[in-house]
């Protein structure tokens, strides 16, 4: 399996492994409630074809086989009890620490123009970089 050349087999599976897009757009998907059933050797090649991707008849095998584990995994997540386990959005208890805003004085116009090599009209003069 290559795009454009060699790539590595983990970048092609990631390719390959647009789960959102198995479940949500293909036809031929089997599906038992919600949970992904199995993986079919045209659904591989749909999806590599999505991500203009060549599978070899020799590589296809490998690649549903190795989706359709990701998938089993992905099964068996749902079978973990969660009760009274309270949602996360980090794993740390991260906020944002926040100031009040001040207006603060700042330096003049005139303290900014001393240090500029060339001024005009009361502004920074650079040189043309764009004709």
């Amino acid at each position: 399996m290559t795009s454009q050349g060699n790539s590595s087999y983990f970048l092609d599976l990631f390719y390959i492994l647009k789960y959102n897009y198995l479940v949500n757009n293909c036809k031929n998907i089997t599906l038992k409630g919600d949970i992904l059933m199995s993986v079919s050797n045209e659904e591989v090649l749909h999806i590599a074809n999505l991500s203009k991707l060549y599978v070899s008849d020799d590589k296809l095998k490998k690649y549903t086989n190795d989706l359709s584990n990701v998938v089993d995994l992905a099964n068996s997540l749902t079978e973990i009890n969660i009760e009274g386990v309270t949602p996360t959005n980090h794993i740390l208890d991260i906020k944002n620490v926040l100031r009040e805003d001040e207006v603060l004085d700042s330096c003049s116009r005139e303290d900014i123009l001393k240090n500029a090599p060339q001024a005009q009209g009361g502004c920074i003069s650079v040189p043309k970089v764009v004709e």
